[in-house]
């Protein structure tokens, strides 16, 4: 099977689980949540700051939302890519 046709058989898969399955799994628990973990220990291991509740929050809510949105535009070109 040639790789576009594979491509587009994975995609038929993943786009029958929905936009909203896509978008989390893959944005918000695939990249916002690594991001805000990243994003934590880097602020309190590396610069020694003190973990606070907005510093907690405002990173987290924050990489949670970019997540979001990857999620979004990854669904966005995919579908692009997929009618052609």
């Amino acid at each position: 099977m040639e790789h576009k046709e594979r491509a587009k058989a994975r995609w038929e898969l993943t786009r029958s689980e929905g936009r909203t399955r896509f978008v989390m799994t893959r944005g918000v628990l695939g990249w916002g949540v690594p991001m805000a973990l990243f994003m934590l220990l880097k602020d309190y291991y590396f610069e020694g700051e003190e973990l606070s509740l907005v510093g907690v929050l405002v990173p987290s809510v924050l990489s949670l939302i970019g997540g979001y949105l990857f999620g979004l535009i990854l669904w966005i070109l995919n579908e692009r890519s997929y009618r052609g």
